[in-house]
């Protein structure tokens, strides 16, 4: 996995003096989530390693330490609008928008932006 400098990152985790031959400045985005405070670094794996999640391999997370402490992982996409027609849509999914047989029309636009990013990563 390459180290990415996402647009949301808003601080830098220097290594440790004695590993800065070794290890790289790792950006990443510090913030508060439901009343915790929250570090997220971004990764984008290499072409031979996205081949390798393409079928069906796994992401490895390795903690250099005796214990593991809590950790999240997840996919997000570069594109903020698209971020956030997702956040919308998984919202208005929690709260039952779909059962109905109207859509917001915030709903709708957020729902052609994420089809079409989809189809155009697709093609």
């Amino acid at each position: 996995m390459n180290i990415h400098n996402h647009w949301s990152c808003n601080d830098v985790l220097n290594p440790a003096k004695v590993d800065e031959d070794t290890v790289a400045p790792l950006p990443i985005n510090r913030r508060k989530s439901d009343g915790y405070h929250v570090t997220s670094s971004f990764w984008k794996p290499s072409p031979d390693e996205l081949l390798w999640l393409q079928s069906g391999g796994v992401v490895m997370l390795s903690v250099r330490s005796s214990s593991h402490p809590p950790v999240r992982v997840d996919v997000v996409s570069e594109n903020r609008q698209l971020n956030s027609d997702i956040a919308l849509l998984l919202a208005a999914h929690k709260a039952g928008a779909f059962q109905k047989s109207t859509y917001d029309e915030a709903i709708l636009g957020a729902m052609d932006r994420v089809l079409a990013a989809l189809a155009v990563q697709h093609v």
